[in-house]
This record gives C-alpha cells, structure tokens and sequence, in this order.
C-alpha cells in the first residue's frame, strides 16, 4: 500500500514468459468496483515485457490510496509478481 500526492498515477510491472506468473489487484481510493487486474503472465514467447497502466490521469490533485493486492493463485511454483514502479505526476 501506497500513499502518494499526484493527479496523474501509472503503474508499471513485469510481465515475464515463465509461467505461470502471479497475479496483483490495483486498488485506488479503496473503490474495489474498479480495480485493474495487473497479469503478470506474458502471452508471447519472445522475452519478458515492461507494462505500464495509467491508474488515474488528469485526476483530483491530492494524496491517493495505491493498493497492490497480490492473488493467491495456490500455485508453489508461479513467479513472483514483480512491480518496477510509481509514476506519479
């Protein structure tokens, strides 16, 4: 969990070719009806890729709630979820 000022928030985290991968909940302001669904799993076969996701844009300036929730996939042997950054404007 995150509390940051910004009006606009991106999110950017891995999405890898060794699956599975685990999968992440991004909550913002605790409005859970629209959270994004952050898949670590990546549908090529050529590498890893960085994805970033606006979470809010051209938003309220204030401090904002940044939830991470990782799901449990009960799967031992998934990658980890791995979250690069915050960009935060």
């Amino acid at each position: 969990m995150f509390e940051e000022e910004a009006s606009c928030i991106g999110v950017q985290f891995r999405q890898t070719i060794a699956r599975p991968a685990l999968r992440a909940k991004l909550i913002l302001d605790d409005d859970r009806s629209h959270a994004r669904i952050l898949d670590g799993n990546f549908e090529a076969d050529w590498g890893d890729s960085a994805q970033l996701i606006p979470a809010l844009h051209h938003g309220e300036w204030k401090k904002h709630r940044i939830e991470i929730e990782i799901f449990d996939d009960k799967t031992e042997e998934a990658t980890p979820f791995y979250l690069m950054s915050l960009i935060l404007a």
